[in-house]
């Protein structure tokens, strides 16, 4: 994980987590969208790859806010356990 702060701006090389986890988690969807396109460069062919590739150009950022909101429902949940403790 800590190979990923070159990616942040240089103003914030004291930022809290939240921009270091944001990072990580567009990183994760990119990831995540690759791995898709990848299988469906391998298995679609033809008029449908048009469709695909039209609905690549949105998934990047509907993955983005699944990521994104997941992080934030882990970290409240997380964050509620610790409070019972």
């Amino acid at each position: 994980m800590k190979n990923t702060r070159f990616l942040l701006p240089s103003g914030y090389k004291k930022a809290g987590w939240w921009i270091f986890g944001i990072t990580v988690v567009l990183i994760l969807s990119l990831y995540i969208n690759s791995g898709i396109m990848l299988l469906c460069l391998v298995f679609v062919w033809g008029l449908p790859f048009l469709w695909v590739m039209m609905i690549n150009i949105f998934s990047i950022l509907y993955v983005f806010i699944l990521c994104f909101y997941l992080r934030l429902y882990l970290n409240k949940r997380s964050m509620r356990y610790e409070k019972q403790d």
